[in-house]
């Protein structure tokens, strides 16, 4: 779904402001929409399919921690899973880095300035995806917020286009085919940035899973050449 504004920050739930307040850091800051995020089209879309439907994890790539999807995950909803990995720095919002200790519907990876793609792939792989995994969704979205390239200005993750085809490639192999997914666009403030990684990432999205395992196969291969 290419859509926007995006959504994440967007905290408009009862307990998320009665549970917080404002930030001590930034007491103007009162939850709602925030960030940018006019609407929670993730938790949207997640109640739409109704309080019984099964279980499903979202997998948030963006440069800031979503700290309204995660709430939802937390407080409104029982059968959904959060994973985010983002930047952690000093004065990044929104402020609430997600480094609280994990719980057994959320995780998180906090990444350096600088991290890039290895970097990236090996927190998601090592942290984010066992997890995930571990949860067994019937429905894996993929927030994906493009503000993390090299290129943009919102963070300094410098991930490329590449990269985050590399990151949803892996997130498709450790769920399985028999897993539904769905890409939600997110961040992402450099044009050309942003259209590159979306066509990389649709790339990724639409090769059949034999084009994947042996993608894996052939930079195994390589790597061990090298």
């Amino acid at each position: 779904a290419v859509s926007r504004p995006p959504s994440h920050h967007n905290s408009c739930f009862p307990s998320l402001a009665e549970h917080y307040g404002p930030t001590p850091s930034e007491p103007n800051y009162l939850y709602g929409c925030a960030g940018g995020c006019l609407l929670p089209s993730i938790a949207i879309a997640i109640d739409s399919l109704g309080a019984d439907a099964p279980k499903i994890a979202v997998l948030d790539l963006d440069a800031h921690f979503g700290d309204g999807t995660a709430h939802f995950a937390l407080h409104e909803r029982s059968h959904v899973f959060v994973a985010s990995l983002h930047e952690e720095q000093e004065g990044m919002f929104p402020f609430l880095q997600g480094t609280e200790s994990p719980t057994p519907r959320t995780a998180n990876a906090p990444l350096r300035g600088g991290a890039g793609d290895r970097a990236a792939l090996n927190a998601l792989q090592t942290t984010l995806l066992p997890a995930i995994v571990d949860f067994a969704p019937f429905l894996l979205i993929l927030a994906l917020g493009f503000d993390a390239l090299k290129q943009d200005a919102s963070s300094s993750l410098r991930f490329t286009a590449k990269g985050y085809a590399a990151l949803v490639r892996a997130a498709l192999a450790a769920v399985g085919p028999a897993t539904k997914v769905c890409a939600v666009l997110e961040g992402g403030y450099d044009p050309d940035g942003v259209r590159n990684a979306v066509y990389s990432v649709a790339s990724a999205l639409t090769e059949p899973s034999s084009e994947r395992a042996l993608g894996r196969r052939d930079r195994a291969n390589r790597g061990r050449a090298t």
